[in-house]
């Protein structure tokens, strides 16, 4: 017993792991102790070993007749086991209890009647007894009786191992089921998990093979049917299990008269079944008997019989047997049951937690044809409530609902255009009443049919909405579509992206005559009732345009030739998206029996739309070769045609005429045939226009672009910088300027009055009297408008004096002087005219200052755009010669950038370090002067800039200019050591100097060759810098120098030459130090030597001639350094002497005094001599402490020793 005695403790554990442990080890330690022991008949009068110690001691005799026929342990741990169920002790209920079942399961030497009689002589309750102490031991009794019935032990047939008498016996089922029908009547807590203990048995009666089975069952359906009939949830589990048993009693007189029917689930008794499982009180006027008990105190989880009743609705083994008796729908159940129940508008807050758990079960397991049916009115209520606001009381619970519908949707796909009908169409705009996205949601989750059902939905709404203002569906209809493309985790299909792009355009500048069931736009087979009104068409408009910027920047995959190729702004047969909008515009223009095109259309108009059609046209007759120049072109034209349709107000003409021209200089070659007679004279004549406007083609372009970056669409933005990323390979000198000039300072507030300035000038060159003419209107108009500002500020102090009860001067009595209007003015009246001027000036000052400010940020904002173009070209054109252009005037953006401005700056900083200092590539062919007066413009800046960032980025971008002009196709490297040297100068030289170490620190790292050939000028500066913390600094340049150049010197020789004056400077530094001439600390001539080190190993890997190393090193000028560090202030710093130590090591020589190995390191007297050393000058640090004053205190005051 000893070697079971320590396991019983840990059953008491409250961890998981350590109970189930120590369950195996002493279930099988019990098992092993059976297995060996031999039955023999028990005497009558012995008495068991002993009782548990802290249990009862109180020795019984062994009238339970377990140590007959079992081990002494067996024996001792089933009453222990037993016992200790009552204990109130951590988790010891649960471990003990696990044991029991387990070995109860495994012993054929036991009987029910045994097991029984210890539960109830271990579960006696008196009246000495506590709360907790009953509490506990009505627990004992529950856990014991589910362990005999989880064990199998009350229903086995065959009789015990040493005698024939069976193990269990009616007599103990009924007794065991009184006990736990008892249990549920003293505690109304005890009711669920008793009645659930209960329904194990009824389950393993029906599976087991007793001769009593059919007489347990009936005597169970008397003792819960007949002798209380009070109904409760945990009475309708039992009604349920033992119909799914197929128990053999009248159910329709037993369920009599709360059900009318033997089947609780048909529909005339789901009410009754709703208030029972709600625990509310039953009305019923043939009888009172069916009222319920007190229920149980209310819990989150939960109750077990809803779960029996989802099973029975959605079986897990489809081959289960239905009942005959047709049971209403689970729709319905639900619908009464929960919805109009649990859910009501008078149920607790406690209640409808219960609602929303049975609706994310059922989610689950219903059908996705039922699942609609599920988002009842109440709970749709109660959901969107809790939904709405995070203080509800249920808002988490109502989140949980949310959360759990895309997993549904997305195993069920078929499902998600069903759910979002029931939140959008029947509950109104459901994401905008919870706050939350929980439709977006259900949109990424759905399959391409499920998002194609909804499109069509939403365009049938349009159509013909319900409410009584159609302009709100419609608009909330387009912002929808809006969503469903800007929606990246949206499944993305032609075939509705294609419906909504008609929709769009169709109702967005057409108006229908007459419906066309043949036309391709399927919104056009029929009318919409009411017609669109001018804010629907205006949505549709801003609408399409919006989608078709997204569009532009989404890339699609598609295949060719079998192999994958991601294209921007296509459909998945690689047409434009705009251009398939802009197909279907003049598809629509030609059916004018059917729609008309709103909007005034010209025969100028026509004409115009006829030149960029026939443009477009050509451009799909071009080679493949020219794919990215042709999709450019493409999408520059088609842009601005649509944009020309749909803002015809805008007067985009001029724009249009520049695509056309400059697309077809793009293309000369590809005129129409019936122009090939004048194609010379054409020629010619570009050529001489060519001429006198310098402007090229791509120049052209892209000053258009830049003009859209300055409109407030989206659309235009994002088409400039589509086209331009297409069209950069065609860049020239001339548009690098031109973007260039956008990102110069310039003050906004005046851009307006110098373009009238321009206009007057242009007007005076032309001579034209009209021209003239127009600049007195513009002039006379100004000056109207100053008139009209006077006369508002007039208007302003006319009505202040008014308010202090003076009257202006043209409207007073002209025979009144001034002397007597200032009799009627009083002090008080004074200071309140004084406020009031105040105001109004202030006021006035106010909106010219927002005027100014908001130029001024549109000014931000436009460079912003212009710095979305400049990064365009350098990430697709990283080897073009004009990169080197956009350095200088970004780092002057940044440089000019206020407080205010720190998004431009940084959007700046970000361009240049990226597209610079992390780039691999570099132009071979560019402009060497303009490269190298860069380089010189950034170090400049870089001596006088206070800010590190800016310092870091020129770092960067001198870095790069640095590889361009050291690379093999140019080979400049004498610019960059000059221009490096320069600001090497300035930083040894001037104290005031901005130049950081790490700028020359990373040009040494990068560019060791070109650094090599400046190792002379590095070591004279060194010993000339203007301090010490500065020589220090520059002498830290030397380590990743030698390092990286060492390694790859052939021979060694110039290395070595090097370092032999290297080695001279250093000593001749340090020994200064020794003398007190240099003012360095112990630290930094600790790095210094360290560097000679690294420069001694560096000559013994390049020479193995020991005789020739210690040349180089100078044996005696090495000595005598040590003995001056030995010497000097820095002769306790031990560690000073460790390095020089090892440099004779290193070289093959033996200083004088003290003895090393071959690798430098301090031999056994050499260390014995260090601690010595450290030693007293431990000494005198104490003695330095000892000396140190201390003040003290005497008659208050505060006086020295």
């Amino acid at each position: 017993m000893s070697t079971t005695l320590p396991l019983f403790w840990h059953l008491s554990s409250n961890s998981k792991a350590d109970r189930l442990d120590a369950s195996v080890k002493l279930v099988g330690a019990l098992e092993q102790f059976q297995k060996n022991f031999t039955p023999f008949a028990p005497e009558s009068s012995s008495e068991d070993e002993g009782e548990d110690e802290g249990m009862d001691t109180d020795d019984r005799p062994t009238r339970d007749g377990l140590d007959g026929p079992n081990a002494s342990d067996v024996a001792y741990s089933v009453r222990r086991l037993v016992r200790g169920l009552a204990s109130p002790r951590e988790s010891s209920r649960l471990g003990f209890a696990v044991v029991l079942t387990e070995l109860l399961s495994r012993l054929d030497t036991v009987s029910a009647t045994q097991i029984i009689s210890l539960i109830s002589q271990a579960s006696q309750i008196h009246g000495a007894m506590k709360g907790q102490e009953e509490r506990d031991t009505l627990f004992a009794r529950l856990f014991g009786i589910t362990a005999l019935i989880q064990s199998g032990l009350l229903f086995r047939s065959t009789p015990l191992a040493t005698s024939s008498t069976s193990q269990c016996t009616l007599k103990d089922f009924q007794d065991s089921m009184d006990m736990l029908l008892g249990l549920q009547a003293k505690k109304s807590f005890l009711k669920e998990p008793s009645y659930w203990s209960l329904i194990l048995a009824l389950r393993a009666l029906a599976s087991s093979e007793v001769e009593w089975k059919k007489e347990a069952l009936t005597w169970i359906a008397e003792k819960v049917f007949i002798e209380d009939k009070s109904w409760s949830p945990e009475k309708v589990g039992v009604t349920l299990v033992m119909q799914g048993l197929a128990v053999d009693v009248s159910w329709k007189a037993l369920l009599s008269p709360t059900f009318k029917n033997g089947d609780v689930l048909i529909s005339s008794n789901l009410n009754n079944l709703a208030k029972i499982l709600k625990d509310a009180e039953i009305e019923d006027d043939s009888t009172v008997a069916a009222k319920s008990k007190s229920p149980a105190a209310w819990k989150p989880q939960l109750h077990f019989v809803w779960n029996m009743i989802l099973d029975i609705y959605f079986p897990l083994d489809p081959n289960t047997a239905q009942s005959k008796i047709p049971r209403a729908s689970y729709p319905e159940f639900f619908k009464v049951a929960v919805d109009e129940s649990l859910l009501s508008p008078t149920s607790s807050d406690g209640r409808k937690l219960w609602g929303f758990e049975l609706f994310r079960l059922s989610l689950a397991r219903v059908p996705a044809s039922d699942l609609p049916r599920l988002f009842t009115s109440n709970f749709m209520r109660s959901w969107v409530n809790h939904l709405s606001k995070p203080d509800r009381y249920l808002h988490k619970a109502a989140k949980m609902v949310a959360s759990s519908l895309p997993p549904i949707v997305m195993a069920n796909p078929s499902a998600g255009f069903p759910v979002l009908l029931q939140l959008l169409q029947t509950h109104g705009h459901f994401d905008r009443l919870t706050r939350t996205k929980t439709v977006e949601s259900l949109l990424a989750a759905m399959d391409v049919k499920g998002v194609e059902e909804y499109v069509s939905h939403l365009g049938e709404l349009a159509q013909k909405p319900k409410e009584e203002d159609p302009t709100i569906t419609r608009v909330w209809v387009v912002d929808q579509f809006m969503s469903l493309i800007r929606n990246g985790a949206v499944p993305k299909s032609d075939s509705w992206l294609t419906t909504v792009l008609d929709f769009l355009l169709l109702h967005g500048i057409f108006g229908i005559r007459k419906k066309n069931e043949k036309h391709s736009n399927r919104w056009l087979h029929v009318l919409p009732e009411p017609a669109f009104s001018d804010e629907a068409r205006s949505a549709c408009q801003a609408r399409l345009l919006l989608s078709l910027a997204e569009l532009t920047t989404q890339t699609t995959l598609l295949k060719k030739d079998d192999k994958t190729v991601r294209s921007t702004g296509c459909a998945s047969d690689g047409q434009l998206w705009m251009s398939k909008v802009l197909s279907q515009v003049l598809e629509l223009e030609k059916d004018s029996k059917h729609v008309v095109r709103l909007g005034m259309d010209d025969e100028e108009d026509a004409s115009l739309r006829d030149q960029a059609v026939e443009v477009l046209a050509m451009l799909k007759t071009l080679r493949p070769e020219q794919k990215e120049v042709r999709m450019g072109s493409e999408l520059l034209l088609t842009a601005t045609l649509l944009y020309w349709y749909f803002n015809a107000e805008a007067n985009n003409d001029e724009d249009i005429e520049i695509c056309i021209t400059s697309i077809k200089r793009f293309f000369p070659a590809s005129s129409s045939p019936d122009k090939k007679k004048k194609k010379k004279e054409e020629v010619q004549e570009e050529e001489a226009v060519s001429g006198e406007d310098e402007a090229t083609p791509i120049a052209a372009i892209v000053d258009t672009l830049i003009g859209y970056l300055e409109k407030p669409t989206v659309y235009l933005r994002s088409t400039a910088n589509q086209v331009f990323g297409l069209l950069t390979g065609l860049v020239d000198k001339s548009t690098v300027d031109l973007i260039l000039a956008q990102l110069a300072r310039r003050d906004p507030t005046q851009e307006d009055e110098e373009e009238g300035v321009d206009d007057v000038e242009e007007g005076a060159e032309s001579g034209l009297e009209s021209d003239s003419s127009e600049s007195d209107a513009i002039s006379e108009s100004e000056d109207t408008e100053d008139i009209e500002e006077d006369l508002e500020l007039r208007r302003k102090i006319e009505e202040a004096l008014h308010i202090s009860g003076i009257q202006a001067a043209s409207e007073g009595s002209e025979d009144d002087d001034s002397e007597s209007e200032e009799e009627l003015m009083d002090d008080d009246q004074m200071m309140q005219l004084d406020g009031h001027l105040a105001e109004i000036f202030r006021s006035r000052v106010k909106e010219k200052g927002r005027g100014e400010a908001g130029a001024q940020r549109e000014a931000t904002h436009f460079k912003n755009r212009v710095l979305d173009l400049v990064d365009i070209f350098l990430r697709k054109e990283p080897t073009s010669e004009y990169t080197v252009a956009f350095i200088m005037p970004i780092i002057r953006v940044i440089m000019g950038t206020g407080s205010d401005e720190k998004q431009l700056s940084d959007k700046a900083t970000a361009l240049l370090r990226t597209r610079f200092g992390k780039t691999k590539e570099v132009p071979t062919t560019v402009d060497l002067p303009e490269v190298k007066k860069t380089l010189t413009e950034l170090h400049t800046i870089a001596q006088k800039s206070n800010s590190s960032d800016l310092r870091d980025t020129i770092s960067a971008c001198s870095l790069y200019l640095s590889r361009i002009l050291l690379s093999d196709a140019i080979q400049e490297s004498d610019a960059v050591s000059a221009t490096y040297l320069a600001s090497l100068c300035d930083f040894a030289n001037r104290k005031s100097s901005h130049i950081q170490s790490s700028f020359l620190l990373e040009f040494v790292r990068r560019q060791p060759r070109c650094a090599w050939g400046l190792r002379g000028d590095l070591l004279e500066l060194a010993q000339k810098a203007v301090n010490s913390y500065r020589k220090c600094q520059i002498f830290q340049f030397f380590q990743p120098l030698l390092n990286q150049v060492a390694n790859t010197d052939p021979d060694g020789a110039e290395t070595l030459e090097f370092i032999a004056k290297f080695r001279e400077v250093m000593f001749s530094v340090i020994s200064e130090a020794c003398d007190n001439k240099e003012s360095l600390t112990a630290a930094q001539v600790k790095e210094l030597l360290k560097l000679c080190l690294l420069a001694a190993r560096h000559t013994r890997r390049i020479t193995p001639d020991v005789s020739r190393q210690q040349t180089i090193w100078n044996v005696s000028d090495l000595s005598e350094l040590l003995k001056k560090v030995r010497t000097s202030r820095f002769k306790n710093s031990t560690s000073l002497h460790s390095v020089c130590q090892q440099i004779f090591g290193i070289i093959g020589a033996e200083a004088e005094g003290e003895e090393a190995d071959a690798g430098g390191r301090p031999t056994q007297a050499g260390n014995e001599k260090k601690r010595k050393a450290e030693h007293e000058e431990s000494k005198d640090e104490v003695k330095k402490a000892r000396r140190k004053k201390v003040k003290k205190w005497k008659g208050g005051k505060e006086t020295d020793p």
